[in-house]
């Protein structure tokens, strides 16, 4: 995954948590269950493939693995991220699914949360991460692998709190002078991330 899954220093300028550090911290699971949180911020699934950091992820021999991206594959100026929903951004998730199984796991297909633009109190922008959403249903369909949607539900968990309320979820946005605690869009605060974390459990357990 990215860096909405992935572990942040506590030295992060804006208090950055991924939900996969969330559950890792978290009492989610029973004491013989190990969560090993190998997302890297800013890899999107061509980047992430391409730079062996999916070779390192087989290297654990892992019983599962969860495999979330979406949020930087639609950087179209940037050839070493970029991925076509229905074409390239198919093509990876094809070859984590077929070399997870190949190496003993089972793959498990996330789809991102979203990002929090909103055009009214109740009521987020929608993006180009509903393509890359729909891409993952199609695979997980056709090649029948869970797939768990957390998108929208995450959706849904911020249009109700509403923009007033979505601060205390958001890290702080760090390109803003000053910087805007809060305000990043994108990013997890501890909280946010362990909210997060209910919603893909919720998945887990239907």
């Amino acid at each position: 995954g990215d860096s909405t899954v992935c572990y942040f220093p506590p030295t992060d300028a804006g208090g950055r948590w991924g939900w996969g550090q969330a559950l890792s911290n978290g009492n989610f699971f029973s004491s013989n269950v190990v969560i090993n949180d190998m997302a890297s911020s800013g890899r999107s699934s061509k980047s992430f493939y391409d730079e062996g950091k999916w070779a390192a992820c087989l290297a654990t021999h892992a019983n599962y693995y969860f495999i979330q991206f979406g949020h930087n594959d639609g950087k179209t100026t940037d050839p070493t991220r970029y991925t076509d929903p229905q074409t390239t951004f198919k093509y990876y998730l094809t070859n984590y699914i077929y070399q997870a199984r190949t190496n003993g796991g089972i793959p498990v297909l996330i789809t991102p949360p979203t990002r929090r633009n909103y055009s009214a109190e109740h009521t987020l922008k929608l993006d180009d991460l509903q393509d890359y959403a729909l891409a993952m249903r199609q695979v997980a369909t056709n090649l029948i692998v869970p797939l768990l949607d957390a998108l929208p539900a995450s959706i849904d968990f911020f249009e109700f709190i509403g923009k007033t309320n979505a601060p205390f979820y958001q890290a702080t946005n760090t390109s803003t002078t000053p910087p805007t605690p809060g305000g990043d869009g994108t990013h997890f605060s501890p909280a946010g991330a362990q909210q997060h974390c209910y919603l893909v459990i919720e998945q887990l357990l239907n």
